[in-house]
Order: C-alpha cells, then sequence, then structure tokens
C-alpha cells in the first residue's frame, strides 16, 4: 500500500507478476510526500492511506493467493 511514497519509485519492479500496488484512487494533489527519504507531516491525516479500504486490501491479497496456486 502506497500512501505517502511513490509507488512508481519504491514500487513493484523486482516481481511484478506477485505485486499488486494499491493506492487512493482519489489521490490528493500532495502525494507522494515522502522525498529526499524524508516524510515531513502530513496536513491531510494519511487520507492517501486511510482512504484505502478493507474491502480492497482484502481482494489485492485474494488475487494475490490465486495466482500462487
Amino acid at each position: 500500500m502506497f500512501g505517502p511514497v511513490d509507488d512508481l519509485v519504491y514500487g513493484r519492479y523486482f516481481c511484478q507478476d506477485k505485486v499488486v500496488v494499491l493506492k487512493n484512487k482519489n489521490a490528493l494533489q500532495c502525494r507522494p510526500c515522502y522525498q529526499k527519504f524524508k516524510f515531513k507531516g502530513c496536513d491531510y491525516d494519511k487520507a492517501c492511506l486511510r482512504e484505502i479500504g478493507v474491502e480492497e486490501v482484502f481482494e489485492a491479497a485474494k488475487r494475490l493467493i490465486a495466482k500462487a496456486k
């Protein structure tokens, strides 16, 4: 799950077929706020992470498990 970091920088470049990237579909303009290896805080109470729903994570996990079979 990607909140403050950029999934294109810290993402799935090693095992692309074994990774699902989850990020807020309504991403805030401030994302990614983790820059130059520093997190300067968040004016939005980390909404980019909080808005990734439990059901979305669960469905992604099921897809990964199905691929592994």
